[in-house]
Order: C-alpha cells, then sequence, then structure tokens
C-alpha cells in the first residue's frame, strides 16, 4: 500500500479529505493531479476489502458534483450499514443532491426527517 506524507496510507488519506480538506484539495487532486488521481484508483481498489471507505468516497463525488458516482458510495455505504449515513442531512457535500430521489430513498431507509 502506498505511502503519503506524514505515514497515512490511502485510506486515511481519503479520510482526511473528506474530513478535513475536502472541498479546496480534493477536487483539485481529481481534477489535475494525476498522482492524487491514482491514489483515489487505489482507494478505489481496496473499497472491497475497507466498507469504511464508502461514506468518504461518496463525499469526494459529491464534492465533485459527480451525482452517479455520489449515490453509487451511498449506496455501498448504506448495503454496509455505515452510521456515517445518520449525518447525511447536515453535509454540505450532499446538499446539491436532497432533492434527487436516490438521496431521499437513502435518507427514508436511515430514517432522517423528510
Amino acid at each position: 500500500m502506498q505511502r503519503l506524507v506524514d505515514g497515512l496510507d490511502i485510506v486515511q488519506y481519503v479520510a482526511l479529505c473528506h474530513e478535513q480538506i475536502l472541498p479546496a484539495v480534493v477536487v483539485e487532486v481529481l481534477q489535475a493531479n494525476a498522482p492524487g488521481r491514482a491514489l483515489l484508483e487505489e482507494a478505489l481498489k481496496l473499497s472491497d476489502e475497507r466498507q469504511d471507505i464508502n461514506w468518504n468516497l461518496a463525499a469526494i463525488y459529491a464534492s465533485i458534483g459527480d451525482a452517479d458516482r455520489t449515490f453509487q458510495w451511498l449506496d455501498k455505504a448504506l448495503a454496509a450499514r455505515d452510521g456515517s449515513l445518520i449525518v447525511m442531512e447536515v453535509e454540505p457535500y450532499f446538499q446539491p443532491f436532497a432533492s434527487d430521489p436516490r438521496y431521499q430513498k437513502i435518507a427514508a431507509t436511515v430514517g432522517l426527517p423528510q
């Protein structure tokens, strides 16, 4: 597994992107930075082994406006019973998708107010 700055592995990096630096850095990484895209590809490969990464990947794709991939990863997080879904309605990354029927279905499934 590739190691990053300060000893972070790719899973920790993706979580860090979601939790702390997502809006500014991840967009740049995904759109213009080949090494960053390579790291994302590695994270995607690990997602089968590490279900805890699904929520973070959904947030990354939401931040760049990729609805289909956002819901692909939210569905995987739902299937894995990821507890992070209970805060979906307050996460700013997902707000642009709140009117999408896929969002509403996930929100209803986890018991979020409609």
